[in-house]
């Protein structure tokens, strides 16, 4: 029986112009990656394991910092600020001449955290967003053509009018724009499995898009167990691994207790299995 809601996120589905995608990654490729605050590039070094199936990094920003390692690199313009702007041009342009692929470009950082705002999360409104995107990022496709690959902002898995709903009404509004993927985020419990596995086939259902998951996490007063971050690992990261619309995801950051042991001069537990299960 086809549900209420099923009729809904499929007349949704309709409405959000279809996609011609540079993306041309398929199942178990290239996808997992680091999330490092910018200026702690030493840190990634860590990583480094014959066994290690990280392949990118990125870090909110969009210059790498020094990490004298050969992962690919995702710039990010966090918000529309004059200070992400000012250093944007160029540093993309220093991203397409070390590279001989795509360049693959990341908009704001949950932009539509309007309702429930926080420190982390770029907090724009829609049509404010439409424009500075615009402006930019997609004018990138017509600079560097066949070199740029264009993603969405980063929206929350909060509720309407934020989340999808928002990135929804992004896509529409910004009718015309090259947007090759979409980036969400997701923090929950750790033992909600299934709903992070909705939340990204409804993001995929939604736009029509590869879809890039670049945090992944749990709300900060869960404080889980190790063994419970990784039973969900266990979980999780297979599956991600083995749909085809699910480009690139990341875990966690490259910090301490998360990734990174108690000293930050090595992996912790969950950083080992992240990095090479």
């Amino acid at each position: 029986m086809i549900t209420l809601w099923a009729l809904i996120a499929f007349s949704i589905a309709l409405t959000v112009p279809r996609n011609t995608s540079l993306e041309f990654e398929g199942p178990g490729k290239n996808k997992r990656g680091i999330a490092y605050e910018y200026g702690q590039h030493g840190s990634i070094q860590l990583f480094s394991d014959p066994n290690s199936k990280v392949t990118w990094i990125y870090n909110w920003n969009s210059d790498t910092g020094p990490t004298g390692m050969w992962y690919e690199y995702n710039p990010m313009l966090w918000s529309d600020a004059p200070d992400a702007v000012a250093r944007w041009g160029a540093n993309i342009d220093k991203c397409t001449r070390a590279g001989s692929g795509l360049t693959r470009v990341l908009s704001f950082n949950e932009p539509d955290c309007i309702q429930n705002g926080h420190n982390g999360a770029a907090c724009i409104d829609l049509n404010r967003a439409v424009e500075a995107h615009r402006r930019h990022i997609d004018v990138l496709h017509t600079r560097y053509p066949g070199k740029i690959s264009i993603g969405s902002p980063a929206v929350t898995n909060s509720g309407s009018p934020d989340g999808l709903e928002w990135l929804r009404k992004f896509i529409e509004k910004c009718n015309g724009c090259q947007i090759d993927f979409v980036n969400i985020h997701w923090y929950d419990r750790p033992e909600n499995v299934e709903y992070l596995k909705k939340h990204v086939r409804d993001a995929h259902h939604i736009t029509g898009r590869p879809v890039w998951i670049t945090e992944i996490g749990f709300h900060d007063h869960l404080n889980p167990s190790e063994e419970q971050v990784k039973n969900f690992l266990r979980a999780v990261m297979p599956w991600l691994d083995t749909q085809d619309y699910v480009h690139r995801y990341a875990f966690g950051m490259a910090t301490k207790g998360s990734l990174l042991n108690g000293a930050g001069n090595g992996l912790s537990e969950i950083g080992r299995m992240y990095n090479t299960f």
